[in-house]
């Protein structure tokens, strides 16, 4: 009979331990699972975030001269950039511009956070409504001055660090 009771004892704490050890583990195992959910939808968005930097161009004729184009008073840099990926773009807003004459790049923030300052960037879509698959960002950056004839080098990266580069004179 002493055997049977050490026996029964043995069993159930046996299986208290084992359900403490589950209860213990258990959390951690849901986190590093969530963890690694969140980290392949980011990389998932990464693979199908891809943007491809088209065209750019500056207000200056051939010649060196100055053309207000769009009648806004301001000089503009207008660029063209393309979303080749297969997911849609969210908040162009937040992405980061850098634009300047070679040996002079700058970060250029969006008209929303320039507080008034130039040079400033703002963006609308050249089809649709939204930054979708196939559909092109028309960015015009605007300055207080002209700039000036030259080589200009142009990075544009969106919030998930996908990025291109542009080499262009005017």
């Amino acid at each position: 009979m002493d055997k049977a009771i050490v026996t029964i004892l043995l069993t159930i704490a046996g299986i208290v331990a084992a359900v403490l050890a589950i209860s213990a583990i258990n959390p951690t195992i849901q986190q590093t699972n969530s963890s690694l959910v969140m980290a392949a939808d980011k990389m998932n968005n990464r693979v199908q975030s891809q943007i491809e930097i088209i065209h750019a161009a500056g207000e200056l004729s051939s010649g060196g001269t100055w053309q207000d184009s769009d009648s806004d008073g301001y000089f503009d840099i207008f660029i063209w950039i393309k979303n080749v990926g297969s997911a849609r773009i969210l908040d162009e807003k937040e992405s980061d511009l850098f634009l300047g004459k070679v040996g002079s790049i700058t970060r250029i923030p969006n008209v929303t956070y320039a507080t008034a300052t130039y040079p400033s960037w703002s963006s609308s879509y050249e089809t649709g409504t939204e930054w979708g698959q196939a559909n092109t960002l028309k960015v015009t950056v605007h300055y207080n001055s002209t700039q000036t004839q030259g080589t200009y080098y142009m990075k544009f990266l969106i919030p998930n660090g996908i990025s291109d580069e542009y080499t262009f004179s005017m």
